[in-house]
Parts: structure tokens; C-alpha cells; sequence
């Protein structure tokens, strides 16, 4: 398997398929004990620009921006209502450096003293879809593992998109449906900065599934305005570090549009 050095067609990077779709196409995370760890690789594309993203964080597997949560269940989704400034993770063992490298190159993020990573940043796509995503750390605990990176969707319902006068009924459910990737999970995030805390509402539909619906006992809990809206393509797979420790490695890339038009804005709800 060659890992090359540059994004497919440019540098000489190889575009390498993978297909063990069966080991992450799912939503199985590590138990809640203090022997996991999670890792999380984010590609954020739009039409002119790209970022990819690397951070990690032990002894739980709650990223690190969901520390301080509460959570309420809703017909299907999860509502959080968090602080506005996010709570400091209380960091676990750290397992080193961790790097995670695929067609567009390396990208490696590191732990501090107290064992809390940084959030390593990479102004380029790390993987083409269908890529080999090949994480590794340092250790200990050492643990290596490879899937696919994510290909993401394309949205055909709503027609329109956040930030281009898309209008959300809170008192109707939303229905969606989209084109694209089979694999992994489709989550439609919106998120209601207006009040003392931050709420966020999280969808999760099978991407296969091609569509799915945000009740409106849910989109009802968000007050009027205008609020963030994104869709994200999520992919997992659990791993076994040294030790014992389970380890969840997780790859998420944003949506689009029709048109292309990235999924990820300003939306009113009314």
C-alpha cells in the first residue's frame, strides 16, 4: 500500500481504494471507562479552500468539544445544551504522538505535559474519498490501524443550501435526502448560540440510507433566528491499542449541496 506525499494528482501522490467498509460502517464506540481513547481526523472543503484537522483526547471518548454537556434524546437525535465556553478536558494517559497519514500527506498531533493534544492543522485535503486513512501513535499505549476515508454526499433536499436563504419550519418535521457515499454516518448539526448556553442538535442517518428526517419535537427545541447549520459524512472504526485500551478512530468530511455548494452555514429558522 503506498501512503504517497501529496493529494492525488498533484506531488505525486497515489490515490489508494480500500475496501474494508465493513469494519467502521457503524456507530459502535468505545465503553465508557477510563481505558479508551478517541481520535479524530476532520476535512473541511469548500469551493476555494481546504483544511484538515488532527487531535486526540484519552480517557474518554467524548470529543473534546462536548465536554460540559448535558444530553437529551429527541425522536432520533441528540439535543446538547453546553457551556458557552467549553469546559477544559480532563486529560487521560496520552499515547504520544499520533499521526494519521493517507494520500494528501502526514498530519501529526501531539500531547502536552498534562497529556491534552493540540489540534494539529493541515491547509490541504489529507485523503482523497476512498482513500487508506492510516492512523498510528507513538505510544505508549502504541496502536496502529488503516480504513477508508470518507467520500461525503451530496444534499438534494432541501434545495437550498445554509447561507443561501435556506428556511427551516421548526414546526414541520425536515425532511432530507442526498446522493453519494454509502458508508458511515450522515449527521445534519445545527447549533443555537442565542442564548446563556449553547445548544446543538445532532441528527445521524446510515449514509446508504440516502434520506432521513429531523423531527420537529426536535427542530423545536432551537429558538427562532438565524442559526449555524452543517452536514457532515462520519466514519469509525475501533481499534485495540497496547494495554488493552480501546481506541476509536474516527474520520468526518464536510457535505455539499446542490451545485457544490458546501452544506455548512447560516440558516434561518423560523
Amino acid at each position: 500500500m503506498d501512503l504517497g506525499g501529496g493529494p492525488m494528482g498533484m506531488g505525486g501522490g497515489t490515490f489508494v481504494k480500500c475496501d474494508d467498509h465493513t469494519d467502521f460502517n457503524g456507530r459502535g464506540r468505545c465503553a465508557a471507562t477510563g481505558n479508551v481513547g478517541a481520535v479524530f481526523a476532520f476535512e473541511n472543503l469548500t469551493a476555494s479552500a481546504a483544511l484538515t484537522t488532527l487531535t486526540a483526547t484519552f480517557g474518554s471518548t467524548q470529543p473534546p468539544s462536548e465536554v460540559g454537556c448535558t444530553e437529551e434524546a429527541i425522536g432520533g437525535c441528540r439535543l446538547l445544551t453546553c457551556p458557552k465556553t467549553p469546559a477544559a478536558a480532563t486529560p487521560g494517559n496520552a499515547a504520544g504522538a499520533i499521526t494519521a497519514k493517507s494520500s494528501g500527506g502526514t498530519l501529526t498531533t501531539t500531547p502536552d505535559a498534562q497529556g491534552a493534544y493540540d489540534v494539529a492543522k493541515f491547509g490541504s485535503p489529507l485523503w482523497s474519498p476512498m482513500a487508506a486513512l492510516a492512523f498510528s501513535a507513538a505510544g505508549p499505549p502504541t496502536f496502529g490501524e488503516t480504513f477508508c476515508g470518507p467520500p461525503g454526499v451530496t444534499f438534494t433536499a432541501p434545495a437550498a443550501a445554509p447561507s443561501a436563504a435556506l428556511i427551516v419550519n421548526r414546526a414541520s418535521d425536515l425532511a432530507l435526502t442526498w446522493s453519494g457515499s454509502k458508508v458511515g454516518d450522515v449527521e445534519l448539526m445545527a447549533r443555537d448560540d442565542s442564548g446563556a448556553s449553547r445548544v446543538e442538535l445532532q441528527c445521524s442517518f446510515t449514509a446508504e440510507s440516502g434520506q432521513g428526517t429531523v423531527p420537529k419535537a426536535a427542530l423545536g427545541k432551537l429558538s427562532a433566528g438565524a442559526h449555524t447549520l452543517a452536514s457532515y459524512t462520519w466514519v469509525r472504526k475501533i481499534g485495540i491499542a497496547g494495554g488493552g485500551a480501546c481506541t476509536e478512530l474516527t474520520a468526518i468530511m464536510t457535505n455539499y449541496g446542490a451545485g457544490a455548494v458546501p452544506f455548512n452555514g447560516t440558516a434561518t429558522f423560523q
